[in-house]
């Protein structure tokens, strides 16, 4: 095997590995601040937390089917 093509693997591999721990940090975060903000809405209105998650799903889904080109760009 070709040494400079075997670096050039190693390359990718890490630029991946680095891109998908950069991806975990980021869905963390966005959990973390949703399940707080969750939490304030269902202290600060009285509302069960699985009402607020039931909206967040409607909401989602009104999007998908306001804006179907959506789903294409994924």
């Amino acid at each position: 095997m070709n040494p400079r093509r075997f670096l050039q693997l190693e390359e990718h591999a890490f630029f991946i590995v680095f891109i998908s721990i950069l991806l975990i940090f980021f869905w963390i975060a966005v959990w973390g601040i949703t399940e707080d903000t969750v939490e304030w809405l269902a202290e600060k209105y009285s509302v069960k937390k699985v009402y607020i998650y039931w909206g967040l799903l409607l909401v989602i889904l009104g999007f998908i089917a306001l804006f179907p080109q959506l789903l294409a760009k994924l």
